[in-house]
């Protein structure tokens, strides 16, 4: 069973063959992406949709109000960083180490203990230093601490209704997806 996973621009480079100077693969899943036991750190371009949705369109407006949205999730914390320090200087920019991340539907990041059945939030962090890198959450963030600053856009979409585990439907709060606190920017 995967303990981590570190998904980032040069093994993205590695593994597909892309030569030096050249853009980095960009990593399209639609479905979800799931580390039960361990931490995901992402430091490469990365787009996450669900199942039945269009990975190079994840901004869609017109979808069935049924549609089942991606689902990245953590047994330990979310780290999610772009990697070009030096951004100051447009002339610093290197295209190939771009840091553009889409995710349209839940992130959950929490531990669980089998022997107690509990679950405990855990942390997420996203940053982007460099303002030509972004990333985008369209959905809900469902965790500890959530750390998104920089270059960071979220907006909530009523689709993650439709994942089977966090809108339960009952009485009271149980099940339910909602806002703790917010910042209006």
């Amino acid at each position: 069973m995967e303990t981590a996973l570190s998904l980032t621009w040069n093994q993205f480079q590695s593994h597909f063959g892309t030569p030096n100077g050249v853009d980095a693969p960009h990593l399209l899943i639609a479905g979800a992406l799931v580390v039960p036991n361990g931490e995901i750190e992402i430091k490469a371009s990365f787009t996450l949709v669900g199942p039945e949705m269009d990975p190079f369109n994840p901004t869609a407006t017109n979808l069935p109000s049924n549609t089942i949205p991606g689902l990245l999730a953590s047994g330990d914390k979310i780290d999610v960083k772009d990697y070009d320090a030096d951004w100051a200087d447009a002339g610093d920019y290197e295209p190939e180490l771009r840091d553009l991340v889409v995710i349209r539907g839940a992130v959950y990041a929490a531990s669980y203990d089998s022997g107690s059945g509990i679950s405990t939030s855990t942390n997420q962090h996203w940053h982007s230093y460099d303002p030509k890198n972004t990333t985008s959450i369209i959905g809900a963030q469902l965790g500890g601490q959530l750390h998104n600053c920089n270059s960071f856009q979220f907006s909530s979409d009523p689709l993650v209704k439709n994942l089977e585990g966090f809108t339960t439907p009952g009485s009271g709060i149980q099940g339910q997806i909602y806002v703790v606190e917010w910042k209006e920017l």
